[in-house]
């Protein structure tokens, strides 16, 4: 029996969790999926259709920006997605260099790196307090000021 317990379907917690599994697939599939014998060296989908000179390195950034796609469906920051993009647009410009371009693929894992950025946001979030509502507080001023101003009235008018 865990500790854990799960979030409620549709929560704010439970689509953060559906992100997070879905990312760690794609970054899965895409960088890490088989080892290479012999080697601690893992290789996804993404590096061996970069073998395939500038069409197997567009179709990676293709993937890689469905990634990006979902992050952004996930709510992620615009900074954080400008990052992922970054790390994206290297990967493809170096994967344009035959064999140097293919090694800095393996390296460099753009789509696992794009994954921790999300996870280390995801992990920000959920260590903050429930959400704040800015309008609550934006009513309770607007109600403050409302009392204070028909105060001001009462007390000066006469």
């Amino acid at each position: 029996m865990s500790t854990e317990s799960v979030p409620a379907p549709g929560s704010p917690a439970a689509q953060r969790a559906q992100l997070r599994a879905h990312l760690d697939r794609l970054a899965f599939v895409l960088d890490e999926l088989v080892r290479i014998p012999g080697t601690p060296v893992r290789v996804g989908l993404d590096a061996v259709i970069g073998l395939v000179p500038v069409v197997g390195d567009l179709l990676g950034m293709a993937l890689g920006l469905w990634l990006v796609g979902q992050a952004r469906a996930g709510g992620v920051p615009c900074e954080i997605q400008r990052k992922m993009l970054r790390n994206l647009v290297l990967e493809t410009i170096v994967g344009f260099v035959p064999v140097v371009g293919d090694v800095f693929d393996v390296a460099y894992r753009a789509n696992s790196r794009n994954r921790d950025l999300v996870a280390s946001w995801l992990e920000q979030e959920e260590a903050l307090p429930a959400r704040r509502r800015p309008w609550r507080v934006w009513i309770l001023l607007v109600f403050t000021l409302g009392l204070a101003a028909y105060s001001f009235r009462h007390l000066f008018a006469g």
